[in-house]
C-alpha cells in the first residue's frame, strides 16, 4: 500500500509533451525578453543624440553672424583642415562655413564624452549632421529667423534590423546685432 504515491502525469507518454511545451514555451520569452533589451537600447540611443543635438542647437541659436543656407542648400558633415579651423577661430575668410563647423563640432564633442561616461557601453555611431539657417522672409508665414539640426545615423541592435534613428529639431535664432 502507498500513501504517498502521487503522480503528475496519467501516462508515461504526456512526460515528453510536457518537455517540448516547456522548451517552446521557454524559448519564445527568452527572445521576448532579448528582444524587449535591444528595443530599450535603441530608445536609450535616440535619447544620446536627442541630447547631443540639443546641445548643437543651442549654440547655434545664439551665435553671431550664422551664415545663410537658404542658397546653398543646408550644411551636412563639414569637415575642416587645421588651417580652416584657425580661420574660423580668427574670424579670417574662410573656404567653409565656419559657425556651421562650429555648431557640428560641439554636436560631435558631446557625443564623445556621452561615450566616455556611458556606463552600459552603448556607443552611439557617428551620425550624418545637418546644420541650417533659415531667415525670416516676407510672405512666408515665419516670424523669426530660425535653426535647424538634424542628425541621421543607424542604429545596428542584437535582433533589430538597421533602424533608422533621426533627431530633427528647431528653434529660434535668439542672436540679435546691438
Amino acid at each position: 500500500m502507498r500513501f504517498f504515491s502521487i503522480s503528475f502525469f496519467v501516462e508515461t507518454g504526456e512526460r515528453g509533451v510536457a518537455m517540448l511545451e516547456f522548451a517552446i514555451v521557454s524559448l519564445g520569452i527568452i527572445f521576448g525578453l532579448l528582444l524587449t533589451f535591444d528595443v530599450g537600447l535603441a530608445i536609450s540611443q535616440y535619447m544620446l543624440l536627442s541630447q547631443a543635438g540639443y546641445e548643437g542647437l543651442q549654440l547655434a541659436s545664439v551665435l553671431p553672424d550664422l551664415e545663410d543656407t537658404t542658397i546653398s542648400g543646408p550644411e551636412v558633415n563639414i569637415s575642416a583642415t587645421a588651417a580652416e579651423i584657425v580661420a574660423c577661430v580668427d574670424k579670417l575668410p574662410s573656404t567653409i562655413a565656419c559657425q556651421h563647423f562650429l555648431v557640428q563640432q560641439r554636436i560631435r564633442s558631446a557625443l564623445q564624452q556621452i561615450n566616455a561616461f556611458d556606463s552600459i557601453g552603448i556607443k552611439v555611431g557617428i551620425p550624418d549632421i545637418t546644420t541650417e539657417y533659415t531667415p525670416s522672409t516676407a510672405g512666408t508665414g515665419v516670424e523669426d529667423d530660425t535653426v535647424s539640426v538634424q542628425l541621421e545615423v543607424d542604429y545596428n541592435g542584437f535582433f533589430l534590423p538597421a533602424l533608422p534613428l533621426v533627431i530633427d529639431i528647431q528653434a529660434a535664432y535668439l542672436y540679435e546685432d546691438i
